[in-house]
């Protein structure tokens, strides 16, 4: 019996301190992060995306290419569509078109895969990846920003503290949108850099950069309120989380993956695959009081065992 009470409360301190030790750990973006450009709705560009591709709604593709700088082989499936696909010159490098609707393709040669229509088994469940990355983008949006940030005239001077794993900085959206300087130093080899951006309305217009650049497969921008994404005149330098966003004419080059509820324009999307590590959030108090209560329990039930 004594040995059964000890194992018991060495389990529930087990457990306790895994529930404690949550914010350490990492998520990913989920099965977006193994594509260039993940939109969940309908998708219309004239550009290319230099990875991979995936549009649960429909797409709409002209003069168009997917995935050239991929390996041979590297994957399966290279664009995947939920909807609809109407493709007008272009092409599909190293893998396949897989597409839930019928494929309108005048023209188009599929020369390194095959076309799969009418797939009823599509490698990409939408909805459910459109729920994880939601609440994904709600709960990075509560991390405490541990950057200096400073505004004036639309300049934005972001100062890391040089040593944290995790830099994050929380930005208005409505400045964000505004500014035509942006500037981020002190940053930790190796560190994350998280950018929380508020508002419905938001972007990133005519500005560089560029202080980005050395570290943009670590860099992830967390459009967390905005249904409107603004991208123009912009080399972004970094990957974009915006899970409830229409991302209308937008013009200019995404080093990084974009994660977005719609896209209409010919930006173009270069292949940098995210590599940051993020937090997963911490576990409800109520699961801890849980445990904890748990073990007080169990702590009373050793001692009236030992006073018998």
């Amino acid at each position: 019996m004594k040995q059964r009470i000890w194992f018991l409360l060495a389990l529930f301190v087990s457990l306790l301190a895994v529930a404690c030790s949550a914010q350490a750990a990492s998520i990913s973006l989920g099965t977006a992060g193994a594509f260039n450009t993940f939109i969940f709705n309908d998708f219309a560009c004239s550009s290319d995306t230099e990875g991979r591709l995936a549009v649960g709604g429909n797409a709409t593709l002209s003069s168009y290419s997917v995935g050239d700088k991929l390996q041979p082989g590297q994957y399966d499936d290279i664009l995947v569509v939920g909807g609809d696909l109407t493709y007008t010159g272009g092409r599909v490098y190293y893998g396949d078109i897989r597409v839930g609707g019928s494929a309108n393709m005048p023209g188009y040669n599929v020369a390194d895969g095959k076309l799969v229509e009418n797939d009823a088994n599509l490698p990409v469940d939408f909805a459910a990846e459109a729920a994880y990355l939601k609440s994904m983008s709600a709960a990075l949006a509560k991390e405490v920003g541990n950057g200096t940030v400073e505004h004036q005239g639309g300049s934005f001077q972001l100062t890391g503290d040089g040593v944290s794993g995790l830099q994050v900085f929380n930005l208005d959206g409505n400045d964000l949108l505004n500014a035509h300087t942006y500037n981020v130093t002190d940053i930790a080899p190796g560190a994350t850099v998280l950018f929380n951006v508020s508002g419905e309305t938001s972007g990133l217009t005519n500005m560089s950069l560029n202080s980005l650049t050395p570290m943009n497969d670590r860099v992830l921008f967390n459009f967390y309120e905005a249904t409107t994404l603004e991208l123009s005149g912009i080399a972004v330098e970094g990957s974009i989380l915006a899970p409830q966003a229409d991302v209308i004419s937008p013009s200019g080059v995404v080093w990084g993956t974009i994660i977005a509820s719609s896209w209409d324009g010919p930006m173009q999307q270069n292949h940098v695959s995210f590599e940051g590590e993020l937090p997963i959030p911490t576990p409800a108090p109520a699961a801890i009081v849980l445990l904890g209560g748990g073990l007080a329990g169990l702590a009373g039930v050793r001692r009236k065992f030992l006073k018998k």
